[in-house]
């Protein structure tokens, strides 16, 4: 491989189950029990990585935990692009905070009053937001108690307005939409204690939970929003009949879900991407190709570096939050490869009958995450304010 352009960022590790996930903001992740990385503090703003375009692989040296990255440039598929989705910027959350800038943007929701929780990975707390951009309360905090969380990666409210967070170690945790911690519950996990990279709860209460199991290469658990039990698990790795390393399969076997106002749970895969449709039993209805899903599956490469061991994962693309829309469109998000100063991201709207119809695109950071019932959507970006650049959500119109 040869290295290109790179940049370096700030990420959070934490304690865990000695396994390796990407974290739904892109940022390379690995946990290690009693470790260190690379003997820097475990706090959020000792960790610094190496993070390049798209064709991703992650080096490890055992013992001193060291994680960097190299990256190529893979072929661009050949699809013309649709008509431009229009996007008018609305508002922007976060600069003008009277509760500080925001550290990591992992995730964002919003009420049926539509009131914004921002959840802050870097602060490990939410952020409450009128519809206005009136901040109303912070809640959470770093810890295994009530109403704490670590390395918190996703973040859903339901119709009831309880709030859903998700992250490492499979747990997530239920508060109201006050802030005030109601309990938490936890997928049972496999040996590897994959993270929830996704949370969406339907119109009846199911909570749905993206996190890969690879023990049974299920990546979709549904539980009652009554007593937060197991109802049901399905979904299929990408490594199903695949000659996969696990350890590539559980770095890249998730993906993210949301559901549809009739109930239909929409779910897009990581890697290699594509979005599948299924009703509130389970069933598999429909698998939609998307921008790169006939790309390779993701690799693994295990090679000795003197008494340590080096282990690369690749990735030609990647795909990210799906959101549904009304009458069956849906957005979903593929990041294309790029040199340091351009790496696309391509927002594309698809139809009710699954075919692309718009795309817009802009230069990453920019990550779609939230949509709400009036078709506004929420973006996290890096916005500038007195000569340093800050994580921001940005509130966008769809145009027709």
């Amino acid at each position: 491989m040869n290295p290109v352009t790179s940049r370096t960022v700030k990420d959070t590790p934490g304690g865990g189950n000695g396994c390796f996930f990407l974290d739904s903001a892109k940022c390379v992740r690995m946990i290690f029990p009693n470790s260190r990385m690379g003997g820097a503090d475990m706090d959020k703003n000792s960790t610094r990585l190496r993070y390049y375009s798209i064709f991703v692989s992650f080096v490890l040296t055992i013992g001193n935990t060291t994680v960097c990255a190299a990256s190529e440039h893979p072929r661009l598929p050949s699809l013309e692009l649709p008509s431009e989705l229009e996007l008018a910027e609305d508002h922007v959350f976060g600069l003008e905070s009277e509760d500080g800038t925001f550290g990591r943007i992992a995730d964002v929701a919003v009420d049926s009053k539509n009131n914004i929780f921002v959840l802050d990975g870097g602060f490990f707390r939410v952020v409450k937001f009128s519809d206005s951009g009136e901040l109303l309360s912070t809640f959470g905090g770093q810890g295994e108690g009530p109403g704490d969380f670590r390395d918190p990666m996703a973040i859903a409210v339901g119709h009831d307005n309880r709030v859903y967070i998700g992250g490492t170690g499979s747990l997530v945790a239920v508060y109201d939409e006050d802030g005030t911690p109601i309990t938490s519950f936890r997928r049972e996990t496999d040996t590897f204690g994959a993270p929830v990279r996704s949370i969406a709860v339907d119109s009846r209460g199911y909570i749905y939970l993206s996190t890969i199991d690879v023990l049974h290469q299920k990546t979709i658990f549904k539980f009652s929003g009554d007593d937060y039990s197991l109802v049901q698990a399905f979904g299929r790795s990408f490594a199903m009949g695949q000659d996969v390393d696990t350890r590539a399969e559980r770095v890249f076997g998730g993906g993210f879900v949301d559901v549809d106002p009739n109930g239909v749970l929409l779910y897009s895969q990581l890697s290699p991407p594509q979005v599948s449709i299924f009703g509130d039993d389970g069933e598999l209805y429909e698998t939609i190709p998307t921008r790169a899903t006939q790309e390779e599956v993701p690799d693994i490469r295990v090679s000795a570096v003197g008494d340590s061991e080096r282990v690369e994962f690749f990735v030609p693309w990647m795909s990210d939050k799906i959101l549904c829309l009304d009458g069956g469109s849906f957005i979903v998000t593929t990041i294309s490869p790029g040199d340091e100063n351009s790496r696309p991201a391509y927002i594309d709207y698809y139809g009710p009958n699954g075919r692309l119809q718009k795309t817009a695109v802009r230069e990453s950071p920019f990550r779609p995450v939230c949509i709400d019932t009036r078709r506004r959507l929420y973006v996290i970006e890096n916005r500038e304010e007195g000569g340093k650049e800050f994580p921001v959500v940005v509130r966008y119109t769809i145009g027709n």
